[in-house]
């Protein structure tokens, strides 16, 4: 299901890169749209790979891996911030960086479940099916939730310019970090 919606959503970002962006992001570098473009579909999966954590009720890695990607983007941040650099490619890459690393603990944390259902059972398929189950359930709301959230992004930014839509999305950044709490 992740790869399925990650490469539908990769697919539109590049058709509206490739086709509309004068449109749908007046005066921002087509270099930075297809610089961030690769960070939907690794959050995508990123996402999805992680509620299984929560499904499993391993709620001491899920918490974990609720933290990574903040963390690490934050760090990188700091060095961008301490080094003096304005660039938003780099803070880009930072993202990229930030939720490449999280899919890798992720993808580990996966691996050993995968590696101990084979250990305790011969029959892994068993455990494809109930992940392939719950993620097919537990995911449709926060697909919706996710369309929902970055719809208002793009509204605001035809109607608007560039910097009143990057504004807006800085300060709905650092509201929802609040949201961390409640979540672990």
């Amino acid at each position: 299901m992740s790869l399925i919606l990650s490469a539908a959503g990769f697919l539109i970002g590049f058709l509206a890169i490739e086709f509309k962006s004068d449109e749908l992001f007046p005066g921002v570098n087509q270099s930075l749209l297809w610089l961030a473009l690769p960070i939907f579909p690794i959050a995508l999966i990123n996402g999805f790979l992680a509620s299984m954590f929560q499904g499993m009720q391993r709620f001491n890695t899920f918490n974990k891996i609720l933290v990574i990607e903040p963390s690490v983007f934050f760090v990188a941040i700091l060095i961008l911030v301490l080094t003096g650099n304005q660039s938003l490619s780099d803070l880009i890459l930072s993202k990229l960086l930030s939720t490449a690393v999280s899919l890798a603990f992720v993808v580990k944390g996966v691996v050993v479940v995968w590696k101990q259902s084979e250990r305790s059972s011969s029959n892994a398929l068993r455990f494809v099916k109930k992940a392939i189950n719950y993620g097919f359930k537990a995911n449709w709301g926060p697909i919706t939730q996710f369309l929902n959230y970055k719809a208002d992004i793009f509204i605001l930014n035809l109607f608007t310019n560039v910097a009143i839509t990057g504004t807006y999305v800085v300060a709905v950044n650092l509201t929802e970090k609040v949201f961390l709490i409640s979540a672990a």
